[in-house]
């Protein structure tokens, strides 16, 4: 089933950057559950409860956990205990001034949820979301000069801009068919997917890549869609699409159809919009 949010917090780039490069998608999702969770700029005492008592009963987040990760807050001043036994969590304002500076500050939406483990898929979905969009400005870059040159073929260019534009991609050598090789669409491969994850891991896999990408695609945070061309009309050699498959140096799965051998490249992976966050509870400050 489906995982439904609590609501989301904003992190700055600065604080995520910290928190993960001292303690992973573990040390963000703790820090972003308090902050989410805080009334005001406190997590108040609850009766007689300890502090341990008190944040788990405030946060729903496991004694384990939070035995784990706040030492590690409380030694970078993220957190403070009061003596009357409240948990102050650090604001975006505190953060500025002590934590390392970002050549720019961006605000970055992360989903809480009830379950931890659902919270640190949020925190690997920010790195993935990032990657995604910074594939936007070069797709609509080929797509716009792919626009340019079948204009200039066609003898249908309006504007002497871009007639001046698609000659000169023209001089330096471009051509359609090179600009179409690239993908027009944004795509993440499994890979990809657990290089981004787990950057720090020196083995990576394809099928960890794939596990991350399916709890994505099962939250609707991220969708998917097939790629695939009709590469050898009328050949229906399962032999050759199998050694197509196997070589180090192609890139993609071949299979037969009755209309012929078919190239699967890594799909078109783009940010879901399903779940806008406007629709959840805020809690940034």
């Amino acid at each position: 089933m489906q995982p439904k949010p609590l609501g989301f917090t904003l992190l700055t780039n600065l604080e995520y950057n910290f928190l993960f490069n001292e303690g992973g998608d573990n040390l963000v999702s703790f820090f972003a559950t308090l902050r989410f969770h805080k009334k005001g700029a406190v997590i108040k005492k609850i009766g007689k409860k300890g502090v341990t008592a008190t944040i788990s009963a405030a946060t729903g987040l496991s004694r384990t956990a939070i035995e784990r990760y706040l030492s590690k807050l409380l030694d970078f001043g993220l957190v403070v205990l009061h003596k009357n036994g409240n948990v102050a969590v650090k604001g975006r304002k505190w953060t500025y001034r002590h934590l390392p500076k970002q050549r720019k500050l961006k605000l970055l939406p992360m989903l809480i949820y009830s379950k931890f483990t659902d919270t640190k898929m949020s925190s690997r979905y920010i790195r993935v979301h990032s990657n995604l969009k910074s594939q936007i400005p070069q797709i609509v870059k080929r797509t716009e000069r792919i626009k340019l040159l079948e204009e200039l073929t066609s003898g249908s260019t309006k504007k002497l801009s871009d007639l001046k534009r698609a000659k000169q991609l023209e001089k330096d050598g471009l051509t359609v068919a090179d600009l179409a090789e690239s993908r027009l669409n944004s795509t993440l491969s499994n890979l990809g997917f657990d290089k981004l994850i787990r950057p720090s891991e020196n083995k990576n896999t394809k099928s960890a890549g794939n596990y991350h990408k399916s709890k994505m695609l099962g939250s609707n945070l991220i969708n998917q869609k097939r790629v695939i061309e009709l590469k050898y009309p009328g050949i229906q050699n399962k032999k050759f699409a199998k050694e197509m498959s196997e070589d180090d140096d192609f890139k993609g799965g071949a299979f037969v159809t009755s209309k012929g051998i078919c190239v699967e490249s890594s799909p078109h992976i783009s940010i879901s919009s399903l779940t806008p966050l406007s629709r959840f509870k805020k809690k940034a400050s």
